[in-house]
């Protein structure tokens, strides 16, 4: 993948985001290792204005929980191998209106069974698991990104 097609995936899943009310100066907390998803989801930050809060993978659930509970995240952007900790983390949260799964690849068995897992807290409904490919393609549809984020482009 070239810078330019990171940037562009960024774009198109900060227009997304944008379409889902996410506004500048809102935070996005991501709990992952360091992957091409992780770079897009936090470039998607910078994007959108929102700020990125990068979350400590080896932290247990109730040290991230002080942490959600501190900065009031709305998005929480977690790899799907650290999905359980996530939710766990994120119980308690009442700031929090989507969890993003990312790294999620349907073919993989074990994370397949990632889509039977119980709906995220707070009546937020099942944890997004579109891949970040598949939200760049429908981020495209309307008015294009550099539009909407022409101050953050």
């Amino acid at each position: 993948m070239s810078y330019g097609e990171l940037w562009e995936r960024a774009g198109a899943v900060a227009a997304d985001w944008h379409h889902d009310s996410l506004r500048a100066g809102e935070f996005v907390c991501i709990l992952g290792f360091t992957s091409r998803d992780f770079t897009t989801i936090d470039l998607a930050c910078l994007r959108s204005g929102a700020t990125s809060v990068a979350l400590q993978s080896s932290a247990s659930a109730a040290q991230l929980r002080l942490i959600i509970g501190e900065t009031e995240p709305c998005t929480l952007a977690s790899s799907v191998e650290l999905l359980d900790t996530a939710l766990d983390a994120a119980a308690e949260s009442s700031s929090l209106r989507r969890i993003l799964v990312f790294d999620y690849l349907a073919q993989i068995d074990e994370q397949r069974e990632v889509r039977r897992c119980p709906p995220a807290p707070g009546g937020m409904g099942p944890p997004d698991h579109a891949r970040l490919t598949e939200r760049r393609h429908r981020a495209r549809v309307g008015p294009s990104a550099r539009s909407r984020f022409r101050g953050h482009v």
